[in-house]
Protein backbone atom coordinates (compact mmCIF):
# COMPACT_ATOMS: atom_id res chain seq x y z
CA UNK A 1 0.00 0.00 0.00
CA UNK A 2 1.06 3.32 -1.02
CA UNK A 3 1.35 6.08 2.17
CA UNK A 4 1.42 9.67 0.39
CA UNK A 5 0.36 11.14 3.82
CA UNK A 6 3.87 11.18 5.64
CA UNK A 7 5.50 9.13 8.09
CA UNK A 8 2.80 9.76 10.82
CA UNK A 9 0.09 8.81 8.64
CA UNK A 10 1.58 5.62 8.09
CA UNK A 11 3.03 4.24 10.92
CA UNK A 12 -0.51 2.92 12.27
CA UNK A 13 -0.93 0.84 8.82
CA UNK A 14 2.33 -1.05 9.43
CA UNK A 15 1.91 -1.13 13.13
CA UNK A 16 -1.24 -3.16 12.15
CA UNK A 17 0.73 -5.24 9.72
CA UNK A 18 3.11 -6.02 11.93
CA UNK A 19 0.63 -7.35 14.87
CA UNK A 20 -0.33 -9.27 11.76
CA UNK A 21 2.69 -10.93 11.56
CA UNK A 22 3.37 -11.65 15.09
CA UNK A 23 0.22 -13.29 15.49
CA UNK A 24 -0.85 -15.53 12.34
CA UNK A 25 1.14 -18.49 11.06
CA UNK A 26 3.83 -17.67 8.69
CA UNK A 27 5.08 -20.26 6.21
CA UNK A 28 8.96 -21.31 6.23
CA UNK A 29 9.17 -19.72 2.52
CA UNK A 30 7.14 -17.11 3.61
CA UNK A 31 8.55 -16.25 7.26
CA UNK A 32 12.46 -16.14 5.56
CA UNK A 33 11.07 -13.63 2.47
CA UNK A 34 8.93 -10.91 4.53
CA UNK A 35 10.03 -11.24 8.33
CA UNK A 36 13.41 -9.48 7.81
CA UNK A 37 11.48 -6.77 6.28
CA UNK A 38 8.94 -6.67 9.10
CA UNK A 39 12.27 -7.02 11.58
CA UNK A 40 13.52 -3.56 9.65
CA UNK A 41 10.36 -2.22 9.76
CA UNK A 42 9.93 -2.71 13.31
CA UNK A 43 12.42 -0.49 14.41
CA UNK A 44 11.75 2.37 11.93
CA UNK A 45 8.39 2.73 13.82
CA UNK A 46 10.05 1.86 17.51
CA UNK A 47 8.01 -1.34 18.04
CA UNK A 48 10.52 -2.79 19.76
CA UNK A 49 7.45 -5.68 21.36
CA UNK A 50 7.03 -6.49 17.71
CA UNK A 51 10.72 -6.74 16.96
CA UNK A 52 11.77 -8.91 19.79
CA UNK A 53 8.67 -11.51 18.84
CA UNK A 54 9.40 -11.51 15.02
CA UNK A 55 13.13 -11.74 15.53
CA UNK A 56 12.63 -14.79 17.20
CA UNK A 57 9.99 -15.96 14.96
CA UNK A 58 12.85 -15.58 11.89
CA UNK A 59 15.96 -17.26 14.21
CA UNK A 60 13.34 -20.42 14.76
CA UNK A 61 12.92 -20.24 10.99
CA UNK A 62 15.70 -20.38 9.64
CA UNK A 63 17.10 -22.57 12.12
CA UNK A 64 14.20 -25.01 11.26
CA UNK A 65 15.48 -23.97 7.04
CA UNK A 66 19.26 -24.92 8.47
CA UNK A 67 20.65 -21.96 7.77
CA UNK A 68 22.45 -21.43 10.93
CA UNK A 69 24.78 -24.78 10.62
Amino acid sequence: MLVTEGYAAGVPLLKRALGRFCHEEISLEEGLGWLPLACRICADVWDDHSWSVLSARLIELARDAGALR
